[in-house]
């Protein structure tokens, strides 16, 4: 599973470099198709800008494979296994 998530990100990068000048050439739209499959479904969220309160940062392309599976989430209102068990029953679905 972790290296067809690497591959997909790797497919939709603007060069081969994997440098500090590598972008990841992806919108909403791209996202969103990637919701029909249903390991992705639960995973495809849309924020109002304006309601979100964490920083965005640059993270290279030679540090994608690192922080991919780094443990960030912060959940608000319900704790890590409810989400995780929810996640598991929208992609059962």
């Amino acid at each position: 599973m972790r290296a067809q998530l690497m591959d997909a990100l790797y497919s939709v990068s603007s060069d081969n470099n994997y440098d500090e000048s590598t972008t990841l050439s992806i919108n909403y739209k791209i996202l969103n198709s990637a919701s029909n499959f249903r390991l992705f479904k639960p995973t495809v969220k849309m924020y109002l800008a304006k309601q979100v309160r964490s920083r965005f940062i640059k993270i290279n392309a030679s540090e994608w494979d690192t922080a991919l599976f780094l443990p960030v989430q912060s959940f608000q209102k319900a704790s890590q296994s409810k989400v995780w068990q929810d996640s598991r029953k929208i992609a059962r679905s």
